[in-house]
């Protein structure tokens, strides 16, 4: 009995995996197809640098390339669904931020679907400019396996005039302006974020816990291609 128990776990939790490498699929299909969408149509990577970082992004995540070829193609056929992009901007528990990047063809059932998750979870829809201004839009390249000393990444962070140069997880983390993003090269793991310059300190571990389940929850909607967050967890003493 306690063997078919551990089977039992063993495939739920594959389950488990294969949905959540599904949803990352889909939600860098809607990145390809935009991409190619919002880069005048052109399917040409060298050419459209916004095609070329959601190439990127897909090839870390392992994502077969014709997957990636029918996320071009729908974005290139005839009677398309048009995808929007965007973001939303929130707050979270703990007086927290929250910029929540989406990609849509019905933004008003978006909207609607992620008001009741923020309603739910403690966090609430803001209105345009209403937290955008604590957060500064850029391009984040990771180095991995990187030495912060080596003399390339050192080189590459003077070229592209870096805005922050960190170690972190096992590698660099590099923050470039937006305008530079297509200086960035095609083996560099780049990618558009909304990285925090007002920050802002969450002392409740309870608080810090429903923040984390509400960007959970925001990441699982098919729509949403990222959360950002300028909140810190500082656990008191």
């Amino acid at each position: 009995m306690s063997g078919h128990s551990k089977w039992a776990q063993i495939k739920r939790k594959k389950g488990v995996t294969d949905q959540k490498r599904a949803q990352i699929f889909t939600k860098l299909s809607r990145m390809i197809t935009l991409a190619v969408s919002e880069g005048g149509g052109s399917a040409n990577p060298e050419i459209n640098i916004r095609l070329r970082l959601a190439i990127a992004q897909a090839k870390v995540a392992n994502m077969p390339r014709n997957t990636v070829e029918r996320a071009i193609a729908k974005a290139t056929s005839i009677g398309k669904d048009m995808l929007v992009s965007g973001v939303y901007e929130a707050y979270g528990p703990g007086a927290s931020a929250l910029i929540i990047s989406f990609a849509s063809s019905n933004t008003n059932r978006t909207f609607s679907e992620l008001r009741t998750i923020l309603d739910r979870g403690g966090g609430k829809m803001a209105g345009k400019g209403a937290v955008s201004y604590m957060f500064e839009k850029c391009i984040q390249i990771y180095y991995k396996g990187a030495n912060g000393l080596d003399n390339l990444v050192l080189n590459r962070a003077q070229e592209l005039n870096a805005i922050t140069y960190d170690e972190a997880g096992g590698g660099v983390v590099m923050h470039i302006p937006f305008e530079l993003m297509g200086k960035t090269q095609e083996d560099e793991e780049a990618l558009l974020v909304y990285r925090p310059i007002v920050t802002v300190e969450v002392l409740d571990a309870q608080q810090w816990e429903d923040l984390e389940v509400l960007i959970e929850r925001l990441s699982q909607h098919d729509d949403v291609q990222d959360v950002f967050t300028n909140a810190l967890f500082v656990p008191q003493k």
